[in-house]
């Protein structure tokens, strides 16, 4: 667990983080920051999570396989509300599938991310009315990793508005579309508002109160250093191109009259253009393209699909002075109904450079890495670019000189770290200089950076950062005797892993044992514990559970880590860690026990109980008691109980006693599952599970 602080004044918005030890660095990841009130997912609930206030915004996962995730809520007046998921944005790796149901069961309003850019939905709420909202992955898959941030909003909703920018300094009219902005009704309106774009600012964007007949709509606005214009104010030549001057852009709407846009401009061989088509970074529907042609409609540029996006981002340079065509296509994709604007944005760029390099650099302590950095120039730039690094823990050393020559393209810096420093992580920042004509110019490195799944836009996912991370080297081997055989294990038994702990000559400690986190398979429900190896233990065998509904078809696979607690060269004791250097492979075959109720589900008043007639099968090699227990979710485990029963052998059937808590309040479905454990050769479990539902109904009444 870790507590972040934020500062008051940091913008709202994805947030870029991760994580270092002795061991590495893990990937980034995002977290937002809102001004939204911000609720956890009641993880143990049984029904639906009341939301008392709108907006709010639920944190919550789909952890399990068909886990279907359900919030409650009502409006006291008739609103619109909607529904945003944040869930590929943030670096989870699903589908969301949102539907909204009133009391009465029916449903209202249903939406499938089918193209892996997240969902929402907007629908028409009544007063006093209350709604269930289901979130479920489009294939009910579930994963610890399926992370979600799930709003819930009311009022009209903006979706577009063209022209999708506004320039630095320029009053200019807009015009606004979305759901409900006149009527605050279920429907496509538009109004239009005289905005005045932010100057002394170098902010991307800027938020701007649209005023409706229904309330305050916030909507960020990008702020562009060009003039903006609708294509409907350019001329139109007799071809049916329209004129476009440089520096400019423009907002058209695909949907009007058909997919294709042609732009007649005038360029000169010796410049360099930057020339951008945006699309899905405004909400559109659409998937752009983009052909350059010359006078005599000869293909001379394109560009599809910049930055993992759909939109356009080309680098040209003209080959002749003289009249050039830009032939914009948009793709409509499902989300084509909701908008089909598009942005193009054409320009000179400058002379200039960029520097990139990863994201982050392990370094050994007492050892040396190697960062490798890379200079593009453009626009015409070809001079020497010197580079400085920043932000150096102590103990770590690079060159004095760092010089990246006219004829070079990419440097490779030898770092050093010193024998007597600790593990330590620092965020370094690498920066170019260079003069640039008479000027000198400083660029920061870009670095890709993990977290978005659908950005929006080409740079999205970069960032400034490298995070720099000293390492240690575990001074033990796990080995898995006869690592490259398979293993025939019965379903739901415990097969018990051989491992040989090899420790280097200065280390006598204890080494802890543990299944990895991430496996090599699909887990589907096999575990293993924590266990210590004690100083004077060479050999051990680890216990790996196979739970009794995995299939017998594949095979299945576990990766074991170990770690031990050792002192880094200043002291301080560091996890460190090591992998066994095979996974245990293992055949599933038929199950050794097996346990049934005699009974699909019960039905308890408060107070009550009842007896349960359950049978456990066991193999013939499992001639041993049976231990019988009721498992109830934690939500109720203080109001439902039975008392543990051991099933001697030669018994096949008994009887289970269900006992209720006479508390009225948790009337309703609940699930239970009987647990039947027997212990091979004394200690190694074999278990089975059966349901057992339970339907407790309300208090009688005289």
């Amino acid at each position: 667990a870790a507590r972040i602080h934020l500062p008051a004044d940091l913008p709202l918005g994805p947030i870029y983080w991760q994580v270092a030890n002795a061991n590495g660095i893990s990937s980034t990841a995002i977290f937002m920051v809102s001004d939204h009130e911000e609720v956890l997912e009641d993880r143990y609930r049984q029904n639906p999570q009341r939301l008392e206030t709108l907006p709010v915004v639920v944190s919550g996962r789909l952890m399990k396989i068909a886990e279907v995730d359900r919030y409650q809520f009502t409006v006291e007046q008739d609103d619109l509300v909607s529904l945003d998921l944040h869930a590929r944005r943030i670096g989870s790796n699903f589908h969301g599938v949102l539907t909204v149901f009133d009391q009465n069961g029916k449903r209202i309003a249903d939406v499938a991310d089918t193209e892996g850019l997240d969902a929402d939905l907007t629908f028409r709420a009544q007063a006093g009315e209350i709604y269930t909202a289901e979130l479920h992955d489009l294939d009910f898959r579930g994963n610890r990793a399926y992370v979600y941030r799930l709003g819930f909003h009311r009022g009209p909703r903006v979706v577009t508005m063209i022209p999708a920018a506004v320039q630095r300094g320029k009053n200019q009219r807009l015009e606004f579309s979305g759901i409900g902005l006149v009527s605050g009704e279920k429907q496509r309106e538009s109004v239009q508002a005289d905005v005045a774009g932010q100057a002394g600012t170098k902010a991307a964007s800027f938020s701007y109160p649209l005023q409706t007949s229904a309330g305050v709509v916030p909507v960020a606005l990008p702020l562009s250093d060009v003039l903006e214009q609708r294509d409907s104010e350019l001329t139109k030549n007799a071809s049916g191109s329209y004129s476009l001057q440089i520096p400019g852009a423009v907002t058209g709407d695909f949907s009007a009259d058909g997919m294709e846009r042609r732009f007649e401009l005038t360029a000169r061989k010796e410049t360099f253009l930057t020339v951008a088509v945006e699309s899905r970074a405004l909400g559109s529907g659409f998937d752009v393209s983009l052909v350059v042609l010359d006078a005599a409609g000869k293909e001379v540029a394109k560009n599809d699909d910049a930055g993992g996006t759909t939109d356009v981002q080309l680098e040209w340079q003209p080959p002749e002075d003289g009249a050039y065509t830009l032939v914009i296509r948009g793709l409509p994709s499902s989300r084509a109904q909701r908008s089909g604007v598009y942005r193009l944005h054409v320009q000179e760029r400058q002379p200039g450079f960029q520097v990139n390099g990863p994201q982050q650099l392990t370094l050994p302590i007492a050892g040396k890495a190697e960062l490798k950095l890379k200079v593009v120039r453009y626009g015409g730039f070809k001079g020497t670019v010197t580079i400085q690094i920043a932000g150096l823990p102590a103990g770590v050393s690079v060159p004095d000189s760092l010089i990246i020559k006219p004829d070079q393209a990419e440097l490779k810096i030898p770092f050093e770290a010193a024998a007597e420093m600790g593990c330590v992580a620092s965020v370094i920042q690498v920066s170019g200089l260079a003069m640039i004509g008479d000027k000198p110019a400083s660029v920061l490195l870009q670095t890709p950076a993990a977290g978005n799944l659908c950005p929006q836009r080409p740079d999205a996912n970069k960032i400034n950062g490298i995070l720099l991370a000293t390492t240690m080297k575990a001074p033990f081997e796990i080995n898995l005797i006869g690592k490259n055989r398979q293993r025939a294990v019965h379903r739901g038994t415990t097969y018990p892993a051989p491992l040989e702990i090899k420790r280097g000559a200065d280390f006598k400690g204890e080494v802890i044992l543990q299944m990895a986190a991430n496996q090599s398979r699909h887990r589907q429900g096999i575990t293993g514990p924590r266990m210590t190896v004690a100083p004077n233990q060479s050999r051990v065998f680890y216990p790996c559970f196979m739970p009794e509904w995995l299939e017998t078809d594949r095979t299945t696979r576990m990766t074991i880590m170990g770690f031990a607690w050792i002192p880094d060269p200043q002291g301080k004791l560091r996890a460190v860690t090591k992998a066994t250097n095979a996974n245990v492979t293992m055949i599933l075959e038929g199950a050794l026990l097996k346990v049934t109720p005699q009974r699909r589900m019960i039905t308890l008043r408060p107070g009550q109980s009842q007896q349960v007639s359950v049978r456990v099968f066991r193999s013939a090699k499992l001639p041993v008691p049976v231990q019988l227990e009721l498992i109830a979710p934690p939500d109720i485990a203080h109001r439902v109980k039975a008392d543990p029963i051991t099933v001697p052998v030669g018994t096949e059937e008994v009887a289970l006693k269900v006992q209720s808590s006479a508390s009225a309040d948790w009337t309703g479905d609940h699930p239970l599952r009987i647990r039947a454990t027997a212990l091979q050769d004394g200690k190694w479990p074999a278990i089975s599970e059966a349901d057992l539902p339970l339907r407790v109904l309300p208090v009688a009444v005289d």
